[in-house]
Formats: C-alpha cells, structure tokens, sequence
C-alpha cells in the first residue's frame, strides 16, 4: 500500500519562497520514492507554513530509506536552520 511521509514546517514569516527552493533542490532516488509535493501557505500573520509530502510505494520502502546510508549522510554535517520555528511529521497510508 502506497504512503505519503509528510512534513509539517512553521517557519520565520516571509522565509517560506526560500525554504520552498531548498526543498526543491532535494530529490531522491531511491527504490520505492515516488516523488514529493510541496506546498505553502504564507497567509499566517505569524510563520509561513509549508507541507513536504513525499510519496512511497510502501512503507517498507520508507523504513529501508530511513535506515540507509544515504539518509545519514543527507543528516550527517547539517546545521540548525534558523527559518524553521518547529517540524512536525506524520505518516498517511493512500486508500
């Protein structure tokens, strides 16, 4: 059964275009990732808000990514990023 891997971001205001190149600029590839949408809302007069849903064939190809090497690498050096306040992520099954 197919799975979206989403992630929730609350972000600095008016930070959301730039983390929306970011995100942009990281794709995947690897067996099972089907691709991912990415959305923003920037009307909250507080954060921009922004959804990465990224689509998979199953969730045990999710499990197998998160447990690669590919995956530590991609966390291996990364930095804090100031633009984001709080993250949150939740796993959807695709009926």
């Amino acid at each position: 059964m197919a799975i979206i891997d989403q992630r929730t971001f609350q972000l600095v205001k008016g930070s959301g275009n730039e983390e929306v190149t970011r995100q942009k600029q990281r794709e995947l590839d690897f067996e099972g990732y089907l691709g991912k949408d990415i959305f923003l809302n920037t009307e909250d007069k507080e954060m921009d808000i922004m959804l990465v849903q990224m689509r998979w064939e199953s969730k045990e190809h999710l499990m197998n990514f998160k447990k690669s090497d590919q995956h530590r690498e991609g966390h291996k050096n990364r930095k804090p990023n100031p633009n984001i306040l709080n993250h949150s992520m939740k796993i959807y099954s695709i009926e």
